[in-house]
């Protein structure tokens, strides 16, 4: 599409009543529509994660006592890319690094996010005092 082809464009709120309450139930089914396939995409994911890397039992991941002796056994497809993120984290891959901080929950800018925030609130409720309670906290700051 050239430059100028929003010619034949109506806003929004220059169309009838009805033309708007078609428009919202269409993209009321287009965001049904487009939830129900990425909760089926993440239900294939989640599936294909959990299969082993090739048939037979799979190895119990706690009894590996180190990412070498990974070699030769048999884990699921998730367990495999955990080990590929540790590997390039080891060998320096910031992305990689954020990726398994994230997972693990150890997010530091997340972390200092959050802890201004309750650090805010804090200072929100000591802070915040009703009125005519100066005489119950006597030295403390106002």
């Amino acid at each position: 599409m050239g430059k100028g082809g929003n010619g034949n464009l109506i806003p929004y709120n220059e169309l009838t009543e009805e033309q708007q309450r078609d428009l919202t139930v269409a993209g009321g089914k287009a965001s049904v529509e487009a939830k129900r396939k990425r909760k089926a995409l993440k239900e294939t994911l989640e599936i294909l994660l959990s299969k082993p890397y090739k048939d037979g039992k799979i190895d119990d991941i706690e009894e590996i006592k180190s990412i070498a002796d990974l070699k030769g056994t048999n884990i699921t497809t998730d367990q495999i890319i955990m080990v590929s993120m540790v590997n390039k984290a080891m060998k320096g891959d910031q992305r990689a690094i954020e990726y398994i901080t994230n997972v693990i929950g150890e997010n530091p800018i997340q972390k200092l996010q959050i802890d201004a925030k309750l650090e805010t609130k804090r200072i929100e409720i000591v802070w915040e005092r009703p009125p005519n309670s100066e005489s119950s906290n006597a030295g403390d700051p106002q």
